[in-house]
């Protein structure tokens, strides 16, 4: 096995001198994912230098671990969306609603939301991190500071803002994004694509129902966008 991961580091080298894009060895790295606590420990080379192991690496904007949950990646998102909100409150602190609004849509929801078909949270510890964010943009925008002795709820400020919540927004998300891979909209490898579930027709069933993978030993895979949009649409056609 590590042979033939060595000959395709070499393939990657070769093509890259080819084109002309030499890879940065000091920026690639090797990250293996698994499960076991005891990992085979093996030393890859790129242009006879050896690559650095790290157990995450960010990969075009998502934060992976080697455990392949995304943990570390939520936490990363919600500090970059604090950090903008906490420049909009700065600098937008006497304009009106709409203008805070249009920019929490803007600049500060986008951070909350990219690649989530990715990194979709399941567990109610990293949803809760996500829409605290949102709430607080929510707050600022209707102009309503903290009243310790007659708190408000920052959930009714969120549907006073005709908004939903996150994790409402990215189940659409996936859904929308199953549709795209379905109806052929978007480039995907066919074994990539969805197998059609083989049922009899039933009152509750419809044409768009999907195979699911079954039971799967890590619950990232049991969460995938696969398994969740997979769920959703088979209760509703697509």
């Amino acid at each position: 096995m590590i042979i033939n991961y060595c000959k395709k580091i070499l393939t990657l080298v070769n093509w890259s001198s080819t084109w002309q894009m030499e890879f940065n060895v000091s920026k690639c790295a090797i990250m293996q994912a698994t499960n076991k606590r005891s990992k085979t420990d093996f030393t890859y080379e790129m242009k006879g230098e050896n690559l650095e192991k790290v157990s995450h690496q960010p990969y075009l904007g998502v934060e992976l671990c080697s455990n392949l949950k995304y943990n570390l990646h939520i936490d990363q998102t919600c500090k970059k969306a604090s950090r903008v909100l906490g420049f909009i409150k700065r600098n937008l602190k006497h304009c009106p609603p709409s203008v805070k609004e249009r920019a929490n849509t803007s600049l500060v929801r986008p951070k909350l939301e990219y690649c989530s078909t990715i990194w979709n949270p399941h567990t109610n510890n990293n949803i809760n991190k996500l829409e605290s964010v949102q709430k607080n943009a929510a707050r600022f925008v209707l102009n309503k500071p903290h009243n310790y002795k007659k708190p408000d709820s920052t959930t009714e400020m969120v549907k006073n803002l005709n908004s939903e919540t996150l994790d409402q927004r990215r189940k659409t998300f996936d859904v929308i994004l199953l549709y795209k891979v379905v109806h052929h909209l978007i480039a995907v490898p066919i074994q990539h694509r969805p197998t059609m579930a083989e049922i009899k027709s039933t009152r509750l069933s419809h044409a768009w129902n999907f195979r699911q993978f079954g039971q799967i030993s890590m619950c990232t895979n049991t969460h995938s966008f696969h398994e969740q949009s997979y769920y959703g649409t088979n209760y509703h056609r697509l």
